[in-house]
């Protein structure tokens, strides 16, 4: 085996040996900002957080309506749905509690991250449910 064809040998068990790093968008990290699309998830350490898609709702209060993002948070066999509405009223996060723990949703304003954009998310971590 001539040193070229081994140093290739050695590179190519050095990549296969390496872990799989995913992509940013499979792990979730609490308090950062979040990608999220139709059909994909995200992995945060206590439960991941699949996204169903969008409804548009009509309103009296508003002549554009609003967007409702629902969600699929799962941890185990614990399933649960999160909504996050665009409004009518105060735009804030929605409130949900998944393995014993509270975390909080927030989508198109984060009070830690400021303005958000489409399709972006921070989920917090709020502490134990009680």
């Amino acid at each position: 085996m001539t040193a070229a064809r081994t140093l290739a040998a050695l590179a190519a068990v050095a990549v296969l040996s390496t872990p799989t790093v995913l992509a940013a968008a499979d792990h979730g990290t609490y308090g950062a900002k979040m990608t999220f699309a139709k059909g994909e998830s995200i992995v945060f350490p206590d439960f991941t957080l699949e996204y169903r898609g969008e409804k548009k709702i009509s309103s009296a209060r508003s002549k554009r309506g609003f967007v409702r993002h629902e969600f699929v948070a799962t941890a185990g066999a614990e399933k649960q749905t999160v909504s996050w509405s665009s409004g009518p009223g105060d735009v804030g996060p929605t409130i949900f509690t998944i393995a014993h723990k509270k975390f909080w949703v927030e989508i198109a304003r984060s009070d830690s991250q400021g303005k958000l954009k489409k399709n972006e998310l921070v989920v917090t971590y709020r502490g134990p449910a009680m």
